[in-house]
Formats: C-alpha cells, sequence, structure tokens
C-alpha cells in the first residue's frame, strides 16, 4: 500500500529494512565465529580460536559483538600465554563495555602475569 500512496517513502523504508538486515546477518556471523574460538579454545587449540575471533572482529567492524569479541580474544591470548596481547584486547574491551568486572578481574590478573 505504501509503495502506491508514496513509492519515495517506500523505497527509502525498504532500504533500511535491507540494510539492518545485513547488519544481522554480519553480527550473526562474528558470534558464530565466536562461538566457534570458543570452541577451539576448549580443545586448547589456541591459533585456531585466536584466528577465528580475529576474523569475527574483522567481519564485525562495530557491531554489537565487538566487546565480547575482544573480551574473549583477550582472554584466549592469556590462556596461550601471551600476556601483551591479551592485556591490548582486553583494554580494547574494557573501552567499549567499561562497567564489566571481569574485563576489570581480567586485565589485573594480565598485569600482574607481565614481567
Amino acid at each position: 500500500m505504501l509503495a502506491q500512496s508514496d513509492p519515495e517513502e517506500s523505497k527509502q523504508l525498504q532500504s533500511r529494512f535491507e540494510a539492518l538486515k545485513k547488519q544481522r546477518q554480519i553480527m550473526d556471523q562474528a558470534e558464530t565465529l565466536g562461538n566457534f574460538a570458543l570452541s577451539s579454545a576448549a580443545a586448547h587449540d589456541w591459533p585456531e580460536a585466536i584466528a577465528q575471533l580475529k576474523e569475527g572482529l574483522q567481519l564485525c567492524g562495530n557491531c554489537r559483538a565487538q566487546a565480547q569479541l575482544h573480551k574473549d580474544l583477550g582472554l584466549i591470548y592469556c590462556h596461550s600465554g601471551d600476556m601483551k596481547s591479551g592485556l591490548a584486547e582486553l583494554l580494547k574491551a574494557k573501552k567499549l563495555t567499561p562497567q564489566d568486572p571481569d574485563i576489570e578481574k581480567a586485565i589485573r590478573i594480565a598485569q600482574a602475569a607481565q614481567p
């Protein structure tokens, strides 16, 4: 009906809908990569987990999953023994979600473990 009464507004709304749908698909893919990374980390396959999270972050850009992906990447780096990279990722996550107590705790642990 809108297409008949106001074709221009109809086009704008359709365009916005398509953009939102694409953004949701990107976020879903980034979150799926994050889940795969957690499975890889559970199997202690740190390189695969790190690669999957980096891919998820690249795909995500500034999507809502960004903070969680940085947090998970930081924690996985720390578990793999790379405290410097872990701390860098945790600090990125903290900028995005400053009220997350888990990130703050992980940052303190990573800082204490550095030489």
